[in-house]
């Protein structure tokens, strides 16, 4: 679960969750990966803990989207975009 790394971005999260060894393969992790991602971003009990840069972080690294001005904006569009 993403909430086991405390103290690191979310990026390094799922890098680390997901057994990465570069940032590269975030973008080419499979659908089944992505939705996991996705499900546990939803899951995540203090959504206090994700900033808008992280958001923006895996919107860029995993999606290939343009960041977010807002929080709840990117978090819809990586949910979203997770999904698709």
């Amino acid at each position: 679960m993403l909430n086991a790394y405390k103290g690191i971005s979310l990026l390094e999260t799922v890098f680390l969750r997901f057994g990465c060894t570069e940032f590269s393969e975030l973008r080419r992790l499979s659908a089944e990966k992505k939705m996991q991602i996705a499900e546990e971003i939803e899951e995540k009990t203090d959504e206090k803990d994700i900033m808008l840069q992280d958001y923006n972080e895996l919107l860029h690294i995993i999606l290939g989207e343009p960041p977010e001005e807002d929080v709840q904006t990117a978090r819809k569009r990586l949910l979203e975009g997770l999904r698709a």
